[in-house]
């Protein structure tokens, strides 16, 4: 997968982790499609993993949200989402399972850091069935 340009609907497998989602107003210059991998800045603003001054990634985006014209933070909240999802994972394996992914971007799975591009941890490999990867994101 590659960063996204439309809506993901991206399966779950259970419950969300502990029930528990929490919204964030979307940063300023910012637009995240629903499915999307998203983060917070230090500020608290919801953006894309790719922004610059992404500071931890939370989850997936529950709806879209478009803030791209918007010189201040959205007023409406947008969850992220966690849970077990079904998503893809570059070169993944058996023996990649309660491994850490990482994100490159809004919709990229990476099983290492990208070195000195410094990528987010995301979640954890807790499944491979029938050539699908399941991720457990803890936000």
């Amino acid at each position: 997968m590659s960063a996204l340009t439309a809506d993901a609907n991206i399966p779950r497998r259970g419950t969300p982790a502990n029930g528990i989602t929490f919204g964030y107003p979307v940063a300023a210059g910012e637009k995240v499609f629903k499915g999307s991998i998203v983060g917070v800045n230090a500020a608290g603003s919801l953006q894309r993993p790719q922004t610059s001054g992404t500071v931890a990634l939370v989850g997936l985006s529950d709806r879209t949200l478009d803030n791209s014209a918007g010189a201040s933070v959205s007023a409406v909240a947008v969850e992220a989402m966690r849970g077990v999802f079904k998503l893809p994972v570059a070169a993944a394996s058996f023996g990649n399972i309660n491994g850490t992914v990482y994100a490159a971007d809004d919709g990229t799975l990476y099983l290492t850091n990208g070195g000195t591009l410094g990528f987010l941890p995301f979640g954890t490999i807790v499944g491979i069935e029938a050539g699908a990867t399941f991720v457990k994101v803890t936000g």
